[in-house]
C-alpha cells in the first residue's frame, strides 16, 4: 500500500510504498526464479558447479523439472557431495531435467516420452494417479512461468538410465556368475565392451553345471580354449528374437554357424533352448540359453 503520494522532485515524483515490489515471474528468467526460492537453493548450487547456470539463464525456451531440496536430500548419503566434486557427471543429471521446448503440464501429460537436452527420454505417466515421471517422481508444483520457459517442481531427482553393454547386462544379472567370470579369464570383456554391435547367447549358470565338471575347470584354466568356446556364443550383429528365429545359420565370432533348428520351441543345434530373449544392451543384445553350445570342431 502507499505510505506517501505525490512527493514531487525536479526530475520526477515519489510515491513511498509499505512493501518491496517485486518483478513478476514472467520477466524473470528461469534462474532468476530458483534463486530467488529457497526450496530450490541446492538446485542453484548444483547448477553453478557445472556452470548451467549462464545457459538456464539465457533465450531459451526451456522446460526445467526442477527438484526440490527435499528431492536432493532424498539421494543416497555421500552422493550429492560426490556429484558436487565431478562437475561431468552432475551436469549430465541436470541436463537430463531439461526440455528444449516450453512444455506446459498439460502439454508433459499428453505425452508418453519426453527427449531431454541430455538425450535420454522420460517415460510420463500422465493417466497415473497422481501423474509421474519415470514411474516414481511425482509433482510438487507445475506451470510456474519464466520468461524464458516454464519450471515444474518435482519430489525426487530423475536420474538418466545408465547405458548398459552386453558385459554390463550378463554381469548385472544374477543367472551369469559362470560366464561373467569366463569372459574375465579369457579376456572378452573389454572386445565385448567395445560399440560393436553384437548378439550374446548366453548360457547360464545352470547351463554350465549341466558340463562335465571336469571339463568346466580345464576350461577356466585355458584361456584360448575357453575363449574360442564363448565366441561361438558371439555374432558380430545385433540380432532381435525375431531375427533369429527368422533365419536358419548365425555367422559367430569364431567362424563356425550356430544353426537355428526349431522355432516352436526356440532351439539352436537342435538341443539348446532360447529361454529368455531380447535383453537390450547398448551395443547390442542378449538371448539366454539353457546349455553351453560347443563348436563342431570341438
Amino acid at each position: 500500500g502507499f505510505v506517501q503520494t505525490d512527493v514531487v522532485a525536479s526530475n520526477g515524483v515519489i510515491h513511498a510504498i509499505d512493501a518491496v515490489l517485486m518483478p513478476p515471474p514472467e520477466s524473470q528468467t528461469i534462474v532468476d526464479i530458483a534463486a530467488g526460492n529457497p526450496d530450490f537453493s541446492i538446485l542453484v548450487t548444483a547448477l553453478e558447479a557445472t556452470g548451467l547456470l549462464e545457459t538456464l539463464a539465457g533465450d531459451g525456451p526451456f522446460t526445467v523439472f526442477a527438484p526440490t531440496n527435499a528431492a536432493f536430500e532424498k539421494l543416497p548419503e555421500g552422493t550429492l557431495d560426490a556429484l558436487l566434486h565431478d562437475p561431468e557427471a552432475l551436469s549430465n543429471i541436470l541436463l537430463y531435467h531439461v526440455v528444449g521446448d516450453e512444455l506446459t503440464e498439460e502439454q508433459v501429460l499428453a505425452q508418453s516420452m519426453i527427449t531431454t537436452v541430455q538425450g535420454s527420454d522420460i517415460a510420463v505417466q500422465g493417466d497415473a494417479h497422481p501423474p509421474t515421471l519415470n514411474g516414481e517422481v511425482g509433482f510438487v508444483q507445475t506451470d510456474v512461468v519464466a520468461s524464458n520457459g516454464v519450471i515444474h517442481a518435482i519430489d525426487t531427482v530423475l536420474m538418466p538410465p545408465q547405458e548398459m553393454t552386453v558385459v554390463d547386462v550378463i554381469v548385472s544379472d544374477g543367472r551369469f556368475t559362470t560366464l561373467a567370470d569366463a569372459l574375465g579369464i579369457a579376456g572378452l570383456v573389454d572386445a565385448l565392451q567395445a560399440p560393436g554391435p553384437f548378439t550374446v547367447f548366453a548360457p547360464t549358470d545352470k547351463a554350465f553345471a549341466k558340463l562335465d565338471p571336469h571339463l568346466l575347470q580345464r576350461l577356466l584354466h585355458d584361456p584360448e580354449a575357453l575363449a574360442d568356446i564363448l565366441l561361438y556364443h558371439v555374432a558380430a550383429a545385433s540380432l532381435s528374437s525375431e531375427d533369429v528365429l527368422a533365419t536358419h545359420t548365425i555367422e559367430t565370432l569364431l567362424g563356425p554357424d550356430i544353426r537355428v533348428t526349431s522355432v516352436h520351441p526356440p532351439k539352436l543345434n537342435h538341443t539348446v533352448r532360447l529361454i529368455d530373449l531380447d535383453l537390450e544392451a547398448s551395443n547390442g543384445v542378449v538371448h539366454v540359453i539353457d546349455e553351453v553350445l560347443i563348436p563342431p570342431a570341438h
